[in-house]
């Protein structure tokens, strides 16, 4: 959920809107909600053009289709034909906007047994984790000292800990590096 996507002169929305622009090239996808009446269908062109060049699946939802007159309805559907049209003050078009979603994901792609992070901090942390553990494994394979692996596994573990809120590293340390002499 960001800033909408439009020319302003003022400079607080400017920020908020070039974020916008730089958070939707990490996206997996794009939800683009369309007021449809408040939006143009000329307007609504130009900016989806400009969404296309980022080469990421987007998903266009046309909100308030309940407020439209049939020729109006109709002339989104001849412009935009991909477009799901869903009204979120009646809840009509939710269950398609959820099985188009699913189909996008490729829901049928994730295991059962799979573990999905939607947490943002904590796939971060994941990832930092994963960074410190590889730092291990090379200086394991380049034979490092254990004091300076103790050290990537102390920054493992604490990464870990911002997830579960229990920063502790000294009673793992002291279980893993319990056969070994760290510090000569």
């Amino acid at each position: 959920d960001t800033a909408g996507l439009r020319d302003t002169s003022d400079v607080v929305e400017a920020m908020g809107v070039a974020r916008t622009k730089s958070k939707m090239k990490e996206a997996s996808i794009i939800l683009y909600l369309a007021d449809l009446k408040k939006l143009s269908i000329t307007e609504l062109q130009a900016e989806t053009t400009e969404l296309q060049s980022l080469n990421l699946p987007i998903l266009l939802i046309g909100n308030k289709s309940d407020l439209l007159s049939e020729q109006e309805k109709v002339n989104w559907e001849m412009s935009f034909p991909e477009m799901l049209f869903i009204s979120a003050s009646h809840k009509n078009g939710l269950d398609e906007l959820k099985s188009k979603l699913l189909e996008i994901i490729e829901k049928d792609k994730i295991a059962g047994s799979d573990t999905i992070v939607t947490n943002e901090r904590h796939y971060h942390q994941l990832k930092q984790t994963e960074k410190s553990l590889m730092a291990v494994i090379t200086g394991l394979e380049h034979g490092i000292s254990n004091d300076f692996l103790a050290m990537d596994i102390r920054q493992s573990l604490h990464h870990l800990g911002e997830i579960t809120g229990s920063i502790t590293t000294e009673d793992l340390l002291d279980n893993i590096f319990s056969k070994f002499c760290i510090g000569k």
